[in-house]
């Protein structure tokens, strides 16, 4: 038997078949998140169609690095986590991730998921 925690910070809500959720994982409090390195990169200079004025606009590149705030694994335990999270953390051989494969309504809100996916 597998146990599951929610280790993003919203509740998961699994949906079946009629959308109707059969289960509600609440927030564990375990937020995992990757690191982020901010370069700055050249400046892109757009001309304004109204006038002869150029408009300098900065430029950054963000930099995923290590994954932190995620436990060691346990057995029989998945931990269900961001995708971000979950694809550089496979990169350390972490296969005890799941990402909620999200369902959402006709205005595009995430109201569940119907299963979890491994990155």
């Amino acid at each position: 038997m597998s146990h599951l925690i929610n280790a993003t910070p919203h509740q998961i809500v699994l949906l079946n078949s009629l959308k109707e959720g059969i289960l509600v994982l609440e927030p564990s409090g375990i937020l995992p998140r990757c690191a982020v390195k901010v370069e700055k990169l050249p400046s892109l200079m757009v001309s304004l169609e109204q006038s002869d004025d150029v408009l300098e606009i900065p430029i950054s590149q963000s930099i995923l690095g290590d994954v932190v705030g995620l436990p060691e694994k346990q057995n029989n335990t998945y931990f269900i986590v961001s995708l971000v999270v979950a694809q550089k953390a496979k990169e350390y051989g972490r296969d005890d991730l799941l990402v909620p494969d999200a369902v959402r309504n006709e205005k595009g809100d995430i109201v569940g998921c119907k299963g979890f996916l491994k990155p």
